[in-house]
């Protein structure tokens, strides 16, 4: 690994020097300026809509989508488990009520819990949508804080498309990724493959450390293989199917002491085998009228040793559909959208044999299935140039809770040309999960603690306020900023519930189970500045406060673990004449936080103990070498910081890459 990376490096060093050789040789100077658009953050909707292109992220050190998401403003990204699984939080929200899709569909995570943007691969992405604010009309009601929905692309009618990335880097960094995407007349097809491998790391000994168990050594290893594919259909002018499917492995290994010796060390495993598919159609009934559907299924299947053998299988089924339909009355304009979803989740936990020295209790095999449904009404109104209008209401069924309908409302005005007023204000029901009902007192983390769930939960119940602006007073700079409130009733979180006794394995374990809080709030305003004096200097700079505040007399927590009050994230690119070599640099800044002890980034068990302020800069230096051939060099964590938060995270890492492609398409012309 060390020789192919020296090769790689020597690549990096030399790729500038024959580029321009090649340009000297052709008599001239040829220099393709891209065309950027004006500096807008948000698109022109009433919900704050933030698109990431495809260009943003090839520029910026990335190699999953969470590496893009983790420095926009508002968003906090949770890096849990041997820092390899993101959660994400907006605005202060807690991370079960942020939905990450591809495509408009399901991709990862545990289903009614949290999802993981680390999972998602960049490989063949077209665009990454951030919908900031309750997105329950649409998404259901996991989705109160946002979605992240990573768009790709569909592939040709005609041509071919091919790329491939490559790339290692310390602790046995290792990526691999193309896309072949090929047009077979009538339709296209498109298929992406990723492996992706990194190393443990050693936890610091720093005493800011909480929660070390979430670093489990050099000798840990994790490692993931991904395929998915689009089949894309245009039927005729009117009709359009498109086909996806997706398989993915993770194999996760954990080293653990075994009998309390220094150098007496077990390695435990967890593999995670995940299947996904969806069948989507639209119809363009009419000039006006659009109709869509999809039938999805998402299935996870995890087989762990990682503190007791257990197997847990857990899908889902979905279908989902609407009528949109565009008409006017009057002097006003309207697009309104009829839609209705059904999910069928299923949650079969069953538990291998038991240890020798069995536990004083028995932990039961779970099978368990409910039925949730949701039917909604959106208007969107051009009330007059200057003011756009959204309503909407969403009816929320479910086989095992009450039903409640939904309200939401959105407005913006752009009373100058320069200026976008906005305002959103929306209602939200989220049920408990089957794991939250029905979860066993299972061992976590080599039975450092247990984790219950809790029949008797009642469902949380929120409502989001959000007030913004976006100004514009040169095509090169704008600023915008939000101020937004958040109230969730009956929060759900997990309370130290009395004690477990292993024999054989003492002391006590503390045994957590899953309770309603009375009420849980934040609030707090973001603030963004964008710069685009040239095509060759891109500048971005927010910053978040965020208070929050737990409402409950029997938890001894005032404010929601990791949630820092103070943030900052700056990104800059640069790009250097005739070289063409693009620099961009990403720092993240996060203020003090209270401490969360249990290593799952979820809303768990807090610490009166305050977190210390951290500095991350990252790095990536990418070098044209043909029009064809791009090479990269990320330097991650240049300050070598080793605890954000709660968390150790991985400390400065090196990674050396190379991406290719080739387009022969008919709408590109080939290269």
């Amino acid at each position: 690994m060390r020789s192919w990376l020296v090769f790689i490096a020597c690549l990096a060093i030399a790729a500038p020097l024959r580029a321009e050789d090649d340009v000297q040789r052709g008599g001239e100077i040829v220099v393709q300026e891209q065309v950027r658009g004006p500096a807008e953050i948000y698109e022109d909707a009433p919900v704050e809509t933030e698109i990431v292109t495809e260009k943003d992220i090839e520029e910026r050190p990335a190699r999953n989508a969470a590496d893009v998401v983790e420095n926009l403003t508002g968003i906090r990204t949770q890096r849990r488990l041997q820092g390899e699984e993101s959660a994400v939080s907006i605005d202060g929200m807690p991370p079960e009520y942020t939905r990450i899709l591809v495509n408009g569909q399901r991709y990862s995570g545990e289903i009614g819990e949290v999802d993981d943007l680390r999972d998602v691969p960049l490989e063949n992405v077209e665009r990454i949508e951030v919908r900031r604010g309750t997105q329950g009309l649409e998404h259901g009601t996991d989705s109160a804080g946002g979605v992240i929905d990573v768009i790709t692309k569909d592939p040709p009618l005609e041509g071919y498309r091919l790329n491939t990335d490559v790339g290692g880097g310390s602790d046995d960094a290792f990526l691999s990724s193309g896309t072949g995407a090929f047009g077979l007349g009538r339709a296209g097809w498109s298929v992406s493959v990723v492996q992706d491998q990194i190393d443990g790391f050693d936890a610091p000994t720093d005493e800011d450390v909480i929660a070390p168990l979430v670093a489990n050594g050099e000798d840990a290893r994790r490692l993931s293989r991904d395929v998915y594919q689009t089949l894309f259909v245009p039927v005729s002018d009117e009709l359009v199917l498109r086909t996806h499917a997706g398989w993915r492995r993770e194999d996760e290994s954990f080293l653990f002491p075994d009998t309390g010796a220094a150098d007496d060390f077990e390695h435990q495993q967890r593999d995670y085998t995940r299947w996904l598919g969806s069948q989507e159609v639209e119809w363009f009934a009419s000039e006006v009228t659009r109709v869509t559907g999809a039938l999805a299924f998402f299935q996870g299947v995890t087989d762990s040793d990682v503190g007791r053998e257990h197997t847990l299988d857990e899908d889902e089924w979905r279908l989902d559909g609407n009528v949109e339909r565009f008409f006017t009355t009057g002097e006003l304009s309207h697009v309104v959208t009829l839609g209705v979803d059904l999910r069928r989740p299923t949650l079969d936990l069953d538990e291998g044999d038991p240890p020798d020295e069995a536990p004083a209790f028995v932990i039961e095999d779970v099978d368990e299935t409910f039925y949730t449904s949701g039917v909604y009404l959106q208007s969107e109104t051009e009330l007059a140039s200057f003011a756009s209008l959204l309503l909407g209401v969403r009816g929320e069924f479910h086989s095992d809770f009450d039903a409640r309908a939904l309200p939401q409302a959105g407005l913006l005005l752009r009373p100058r040309e320069d200026l976008k007023l906005r305002g959103s204000w929306g209602q939200n029901y989220r049920t408990p999960s089957l794991r939250d009902l029905y979860q066993p007192p299972t061992p976590q983390v080599q039975a450092t603690y247990f984790l219950a769930g809790n029949p008797d939960l009642d469902p949380e119940e929120s409502q989001s306020w959000r007030l913004g602006f976006e100004w514009n007073p040169r095509p090169w700079l704008a600023f915008a900023g939000t101020g937004f409130w958040n109230d969730i009733d009956d929060a759900i979180r997990s309370e130290a519930d009395g004690v477990i006794v292993i024999p054989g394995n003492p002391p006590p374990k503390t045994l957590y189970r899953k309770q309603n809080l009375d009420e849980v709030r934040t609030r707090g305003a973001e603030a963004r500045l964008l710069l685009r004096p040239a095509t060759r200097f891109d500048f971005s700079l927010g910053y978040t406060f965020t208070d929050s505040e737990v409402v409950d007399s029997d938890v001894d927590l005032d404010e929601l673990p990791n949630t820092p009050r103070h943030a900052a994230d700056l990104t800059s690119t640069v790009r250097v004449p005739r070289l063409e070599t693009a620099l961009t640099l990403q720092v993240r800044w996060r203020g003090q936080a209270v401490s969360e002890t249990s290593g799952t980034g979820l809303l768990g068990f807090g610490s009166p103990q305050k977190t210390s302020p951290s500095w991350i800069f990252d790095l990536r230096v990418l070098q044209p070498v043909r029009s064809w051939l791009d090479l990269y060099v990320d330097f991650d964590n240049l300050g070598d910081e080793r605890v954000v938060d709660s968390y150790p995270v991985r400390g400065r890492t090196v990674f050396v890459g190379l991406r290719a492609r080739i387009d022969r398409t008919s709408d590109k012309g080939g290269t």
